[in-house]
């Protein structure tokens, strides 16, 4: 009897140290005001492609460890690809702020007057304590042919705890300010 109960409370205890670590998954999403409003139709600006730097392909959120290294969070992810969380973040926040619908599907693309191509090189937590985003972006033509503005977006926000949650709240800030960014460089166009 005693050696059942051995193996019972050995086989618990490995039952225990085996069960999964739960996973918090983030979701991309803005501010966007509660209610419907009217959108134009068609949509005359969209978001034609958006691409993340390679290391910022896993679904982790990322983590500079000391300078030049990385660690990719098992545990914390987005709730989707980072391309496309940014693509839908993006459409939504611009939507709002330039009071028109911005499309995010390419093949409407030949609808469009301007068209915007954004490439992420930087979205980590950063070994000084910062959240850092670093991205370009180009206005074309629908096309892509003709380019009609090009713009670089750095900024770094300070993280006010070592906290997952707390990165994934910076990173979205950051993600505002550039919709803020690409909106502005929107409105400059003639």
């Amino acid at each position: 009897m005693r050696a059942l109960l051995s193996i019972v409370a050995v086989a618990a205890l490995f039952a225990c140290s085996t069960s999964p670590i739960p996973r918090s998954l983030y979701l991309m999403r803005g501010d966007e005001p509660p209610g419907s409003r009217a959108v134009s139709s068609p949509a005359t600006i969209g978001i034609r492609r958006v691409s993340a730097a390679p290391y910022l392909q896993n679904p982790g959120l990322v983590v500079e460890t000391s300078p030049g290294t990385v660690h990719s969070a098992r545990y914390h992810e987005w709730a989707e690809p980072l391309d496309q969380g940014v693509r839908r973040f993006l459409r939504s926040e611009l939507s709002v702020l330039l009071d028109t619908d911005v499309d995010s599907n390419p093949s409407l693309s030949p609808q469009w007057t301007h068209a915007i191509d954004l490439g992420i090189d930087q979205f980590h937590a950063t070994a000084s304590g910062d959240a850092i985003l670093v991205a370009a972006w180009r206005i074309a033509d629908p096309s892509g042919a003709r380019e009609v503005a090009r713009f670089r977006f750095v900024e770094r926000a300070p993280l006010q705890s070592d906290a997952y949650d707390e990165l994934a709240r910076v990173e979205l800030s950051l993600l505002s300010s550039l919709a803020e960014a690409i909106a502005n460089s929107i409105r400059a166009i003639p």
